[in-house]
């Protein structure tokens, strides 16, 4: 867990030292971390995942102070990309179950969403954590 929180760390202090004015530091997180859906298996995963809201938060004001930003994205199951590749029918009918939309999202519609969330160059932005679940439940 401290490995992928030093990487965050690493990187905002690159971005705070070698970054363009306004440029961001995109964090992504996972709904698996909110309570009902952490995973008793990985629980170090669940963990490290719940910690990108508040590090959003610490990070934005820090990079602030030189003019950069930062935040998160919080993502549901992605339809086949890494560890979902695999994912059996049970699984994935389980995910689909609590999705209103009854769609996984595909790895090319999480891009597009960033991006667009990249085209707005407001500072309003930094420090948010924005949720990309199509309303999934617990």
């Amino acid at each position: 867990m401290t490995g992928p929180l030093t990487d965050m760390v690493h990187l905002a202090r690159l971005l705070a030292t070698n970054g363009i004015a306004g440029a961001p530091l995109v964090l992504i997180g996972s709904t698996a971390a909110r309570p009902g859906r952490h995973a008793f298996a990985a629980p170090f995963y669940s963990l490290g995942k719940a910690m990108i809201p508040s590090l959003v938060e610490m990070l934005a004001v820090e990079l602030g102070r030189k003019n950069r930003r930062c935040f998160a994205v919080i993502l549901e199951v992605i339809a086949g990309a890494g560890m979902n590749e695999r994912m059996q029918p049970r699984a994935r009918q389980s995910h689909l179950s609590r999705i209103p939309q009854g769609v996984l999202p595909t790895p090319e519609e999480i891009a597009e969403q960033i991006v667009w969330l990249l085209s707005n160059r407001s500072g309003l932005l930094s420090g948010a954590v924005v949720t990309l679940s199509g309303g999934a439940l617990p």
